[in-house]
Order: C-alpha cells, then structure tokens, then sequence
C-alpha cells in the first residue's frame, strides 16, 4: 500500500478532528446543522466526516472526482499533459486505500450514501441565501481568483450568526508554490526534488499548472475582517527551519521570516450583525 495514501487519509481525518474542536463552542448540535464545505476536493474527506456524523452535509468544487471516466482523463490530458493524466489515474486507483484508512481513523462507519456533492463555482452558487449553519474550507482559498467574491457569497448563504471555519495554505511558505515532491505538515517533513527552496518566490524555474492566487496573510486578513467578524485567527502550520538559511533570507527580504515559514493560517469568523461596528477594532493589525 503506497505508505502517502495512509498518511493523507490520517491528516485529513486530522484535520477534520480540529475543526470539530475549534467550532463546537460556536455551533451546538453540528450533527444536525447544515453544513457547506467550499472546495471539498476530489475526495471530499470532511464532507463524508460531517454526512457520516449525520449532518445534512453538501460539497462544492470545480472538479470533482469521477472515477475511471476517459472523457476525464482526455481533458486532464489536453490541459497539463501526460504525466498529470498518470499522476491522477494513480490518485484514482488509491482512493478505495484511501477510504478503508479514513474509516479506521475516523472511528465510526462512513456513510458515502448520504454524501452530496455538486460542481459549482464558489463565486456564484445556486443556494438559497441564509441556508447553512456553518461553512468550512480547507486548502482551497489559495485557488480562488477573486477570494473577496467567495467571502461575498458564502455571507450570502449563511444564515445569522452561522460561522466559518477556513484553512488557507500561505502562498509565501517554502511549499507555497505547490512544485514541491510531497511534504508532511504533522511531522515537518518536506521533499523538494530538484526545486530550490522558495523557488516561487525566486527564479519559478518549476512553475505548476494550477492557479495560485499569491495572496499573503495581511491580504487575506482585510478581505475576511471587511466581510465578517473574525473570532479567532491562528497559526496552524510551519515549515522546517533549516531550508531558510542567511543568504535565502537576504534575497527574500521582502517576506518576513514569519511569512516564510509559516504554511497555513485558519480563520473562524461570524456573519455578525454588528460587524460594521467591530471590524472597526481590527483597522490596524491582527486580533
């Protein structure tokens, strides 16, 4: 069993486990809320976790997974060439690993039946407005091209005083740039391959194709404080230190060492009344 496939399914169940933890003091009952996951993923790992608790769970991406499907592969094909065609026949063939180690961690029966996912753009859903009780994301705003649009529009289909709970990789950290060979946030281990460190911030010798909308975290911090009231601001993840050495922190001196090291912020943050009136408190720096 390809040992990355157990370590995905264990981080993201992870990742679903801290997200419980940080936003049942703000949502009672989540088993029974309705629940918008914004760039689920091809395998839409919390959406499973919530519909399988028995939350009325729905995930939303531009491209979702369906399977050994040709007409798939010969677009993948025609837009990034033949080794994503072999990366993503790969991913495909791993995914029933995948689910069977999800399971295990998870610790409670996955219900795939009650799984609703749709392809939509995150900008202009199809939702009623103030339809769910919490809207989560993970690694996905970093794709977005108009993130402000996104906040907009997830405000939109929230009902008052609903919550978000948003994971973002940060643009300037050393796995950035998504050209890397595999890197693993809980134990701080990065390959890079032949990419030099910060590679995207220097010479982009070892350009992806997938957009990067190259936000950092002061930008993303006045686009979510004009649209909500941001209830906790945290530092989740880092990089390994020993890849930014003096001379790397002297070419990139425009980035603080913060901003290099660190991989990825979460932000929860309420569809607040009164949120004229407190997103003025935070004009001048974080909370």
């Amino acid at each position: 069993m390809p040992q990355y496939v157990k370590i995905q399914a264990e981080h993201d169940c992870k990742v679903f486990q801290n997200l419980l933890k940080r936003v049942r003091p703000y949502v009672c009952d989540i088993e029974k809320k309705n629940i918008l996951d914004v760039g689920c993923g091809k395998r839409a790992p919390s959406t499973l976790l919530f519909s399988s608790l028995g939350a009325k769970a729905v995930g939303i991406d531009i491209d979702l997974d369906r399977g050994f499907d040709f007409a798939k592969y010969w677009q993948i094909l025609a837009a990034r060439g033949y080794k994503a065609v072999l990366s993503r026949f790969i991913d495909d063939g791993c995914n029933s690993i995948y689910y069977r180690e999800l399971k295990k961690v998870a610790g409670f029966p996955l219900n795939f039946e009650g799984v609703d996912l749709r392809e939509t753009d995150a900008c202009q859903t199809n939702f009623d407005g103030e339809q769910f009780d919490l809207i989560v994301s993970n690694a996905a705003f970093e794709h977005f091209k108009d993130v402000s649009a996104v906040l907009k529009e997830m405000k939109r289909i929230m009902k008052q005083d609903a919550i978000i709970h948003v994971e973002i990789h940060l643009f300037p950290s050393l796995t950035g740039g998504h050209n890397i060979l595999w890197s693993d946030p809980d134990n701080q281990r990065v390959l890079l391959g032949k990419v030099q460190p910060w590679d995207h911030l220097r010479k982009q010798k070892n350009k992806v194709n997938i957009f990067l909308n190259k936000l950092r975290e002061r930008d993303y911090h006045k686009l979510f404080s004009n649209t909500f009231e941001i209830l906790e601001w945290i530092n989740e993840y880092w990089e390994p230190d020993h890849f930014l050495t003096r001379e790397l922190s002297l070419e990139l001196s425009d980035y603080s060492r913060e901003e290099l090291l660190k991989r990825a912020i979460v932000v929860i943050a309420r569809k607040s009344r009164n949120h004229a009136n407190i997103c003025n408190k935070h004009e001048n720096g974080f909370p």
